[in-house]
């Protein structure tokens, strides 16, 4: 089977899948893509597959303002390009291991928490973890 990078036609079907899907199981409205969100993925050379998009249009639905996704809210990156700062490699000079992927943890869950407006739930579904995960690794980083 190709990849979906080489099969951009595919997309929109998918997309309207997915956001079906994700709706049906959030309790939520279906919302739209943007015609620019459309072209971005279209456009976009997916390093995963479709698994990736899901996640993508997860995430989206979690940014979005109103029932509309904006390509903004993709949060797209280039073909091997590093992602900024949100998942940046962490300075082990001066930490032992532990030390860091507690940093590294701590910064990813507060972004996600910033990025929902501190909506547990939703911040649980953009790190892909379970609302019970979030809240024991909230209380274990020692975050409220």
């Amino acid at each position: 089977m190709p990849s979906l990078r080489e099969r951009p036609e595919d997309i929109p079907l998918l997309v309207e899948h997915f956001l079906r899907q994700i709706a049906r199981e959030w309790q939520t409205k279906v919302p739209r893509l943007h015609p620019d969100a459309v072209a971005a993925l279209q456009q976009y050379a997916f390093p995963g597959n479709v698994r990736e998009l899901e996640n993508i249009l997860e995430r989206a639905m979690t940014l979005c303002d109103g029932n509309v996704i904006q390509e903004s809210d993709l949060r797209l990156t280039a073909a091997n390009e590093p992602l900024s700062g949100e998942f940046a490699q962490p300075d082990l000079t001066d930490q032992n291991l532990d030390s860091a992927l507690n940093n590294t943890e701590r910064d990813a869950i507060m972004n996600a928490l910033e990025q929902t407006r501190f909506n547990k739930t939703a911040a649980a579904k953009l790190l892909g973890l379970s609302f019970r995960q979030l809240r024991y690794r909230i209380k274990k980083l020692g975050i409220e």
